[in-house]
């Protein structure tokens, strides 16, 4: 399953409260950063009522082919809906041509991508422009730049 329930992360106490207001909201655009295996990505098309648009943000292909058998054999209304951008989350030119092509933008941005702070934080000022009025952007994982393995932070200086 998703890493974001009770098992894991624990966000499931979050979401519920924070995405209530966009459950039903009319056509719906949501970006995911970072697929897995695309258990979130059927958590998301079965919570939101009104999808228009389910985009999912990849390094890997293979992880992105993963997850989109996932979502279509789970849910075939938001097979039709899936959209996967394959792309590394640190290459500035990708984030821009990412942005540069949803001129519609997104209604929720999950950034559950890479867990670098350098890469969230440049994802966050490419993409936010494209988050809609009223939208929800959300970087999760921010534990992250405590861990040894990031210590660099978001700034490239020590944390």
């Amino acid at each position: 399953g998703t890493d974001k329930g009770h098992l894991k992360h624990g966000y499931h106490r979050y979401y519920a409260e924070e995405l209530a207001p966009y459950r039903s909201l009319p056509k719906l655009r949501l970006l995911e950063i970072g697929g897995l295996g695309g258990d979130s990505l059927v958590a998301w098309a079965r919570y939101f009522d009104n999808l228009a648009a389910l985009q999912c943000m990849d390094i890997s292909e293979a992880k992105a082919e993963r997850a989109r058998r996932r979502v279509c054999d789970a849910d075939a209304r938001a097979c039709g809906l899936l959209k996967f951008h394959i792309m590394d989350q640190s290459n500035e030119i990708a984030l821009e041509r990412l942005r540069d092509s949803e001129p519609r933008g997104w209604d929720v941005i999950v950034d559950d991508g890479a867990h670098d702070p350098k890469h969230q934080l440049q994802t966050f000022m490419w993409l936010f422009p494209r988050l809609r009025p009223g939208g929800l952007y959300v970087v999760e994982d921010v534990h992250t730049s405590y861990e040894s393995q990031y210590a660099r932070g978001a700034t490239g200086g020590p944390s």
